[in-house]
């Protein structure tokens, strides 16, 4: 665990680089996706309002892209007749058509969660789910090897996101808002039980004295991000914790045989709460936009304008990570088992994730961020 005194942005997993091309070292057969979103308010323990969205390839729709999308907003007053302020929470998730990427680095997967409850009693929680299955063949004609050749692949989870906890202005009290990030990539292979390869968590939580709490398990350790915060008095007038993931490249490696076929599952997803007067968020999409915008909805322009400003400035003046993952190349290595010279590169071939939208805006680009989208009608609220 690591305290932090007084954080877009893209995902995606690597799983195996050939889609079918005749110039593919990797053949994927079928591919499969789901995504979902939700957010929900509750009071004294009970759901009060909420939202959920899901859309599946070929279940809902048979196109990509895919997108779940989730929207609360409420005014005081309800449904407790002694709350007052606002709550207001988003959830994105969206899955775009892997065959299409003709980027180094990977530009498929959307999660952004956000939220922010300024009420006395009002928690809002709020997730986005993404999963993807690909079934894969590494053909003996296409990789130079024998049928039923044991080999061993290694491929990345790229990452790039940030974590985020805010207070309104007055006591600098975090506690009651978390946001998580998890990862997992699962083999099956035939006649052989589920393997996870790959598995990792961030957890950021906040304290009541305005510190936060880090928690990294799994494939990523503490020195893999950067952590940094804001508080009254500094930068912003409120309070502000965060950890950035710039850039990971998170090695994991399966087994196979030449000319078996196996599946690889990749689940992503995030998530937050944030109890009264606080905030919460994961970016690891393009909904910059709609953080900023959503603390405007709650709390007003001006602080919405300080709070990003301050993030800003304080994603311009983080360090790198002391122990950075950075992949040595954007495609999967085939290693024949037993052999340590015998390895193959697949070709850079459809690559998972999205672009990173901080780097889309710059370091500075939040401090100039402003709305682009008109308040919320009340009375369109759950």
């Amino acid at each position: 665990m690591q305290r932090m005194s007084g954080v877009g942005l893209g995902i995606g997993a690597v799983l195996v680089l050939g889609v079918g091309s005749p110039s593919a070292l990797a053949i994927v057969t079928t591919l499969q996706a789901t995504v979902s979103s939700e957010v929900r308010q509750t009071v004294d323990g009970a759901t009060v309002n909420g939202d959920s969205a899901f859309d599946a390839l070929d279940v809902t729709t048979f196109r990509l892209p895919l997108m779940a999308s989730s929207r609360l907003f409420v005014e005081g007053g309800e449904p407790a007749a002694s709350a007052v302020g606002k709550v207001a929470a988003a959830a994105t998730a969206q899955f775009s058509d892997p065959r299409i990427n003709q980027n180094d680095t990977p530009n498929e997967f959307s999660l952004d969660v956000i939220g922010f409850s300024d009420t006395p009693e009002s928690v809002v929680t709020g997730q986005g789910l993404s999963t993807e299955t690909r079934e894969i063949i590494f053909r003996a004609e296409d990789v130079s090897l024998a049928s039923g050749t044991a080999v061993e692949a290694r491929s990345f989870f790229f990452l790039d996101g940030i974590l985020l906890l805010l207070a309104k202005p007055g006591p600098s009290d975090l506690s009651g808002a978390v946001s998580r990030l998890s990862i997992r990539v699962v083999q099956q292979r035939a006649e052989a039980e589920p393997a996870t390869v790959l598995e990792a968590t961030v957890t950021l939580t906040g304290n009541a004295d305005g510190s936060a709490t880090l928690a990294v398990d799994g494939a990523l350790v503490p020195e893999n991000v950067t952590t940094f915060g804001l508080t009254s008095g500094g930068l912003i007038d409120g309070t502000l914790q965060a950890v950035v993931l710039p850039g990971l490249a998170i090695p994991y490696v399966y087994p196979a045989n030449v000319d078996e076929t196996f599946t690889l599952r990749a689940e992503i997803s995030t998530s937050f709460e944030a109890g009264p007067g606080t905030g919460a968020a994961g970016i690891l999409g393009d909904a910059v936009g709609d953080l900023v915008a959503l603390i405007e909805d709650a709390l007003g322009e001006d602080l919405a304008d300080d709070f990003t400003g301050g993030l800003g400035l304080g994603l311009a003046g983080a360090p790198a990570p002391s122990a950075r993952l950075i992949a040595d190349s954007t495609a999967t290595t085939l290693k024949v088992v037993g052999n340590s010279r015998g390895i193959s590169l697949l070709p850079n071939c459809g690559l998972f994730g999205v672009e990173a939208a901080l780097a889309a805006f710059g370091w500075l680009g939040l401090a100039s961020c402003r709305r682009r989208r008109p308040p919320h009608d009340p009375a369109a609220s759950l």
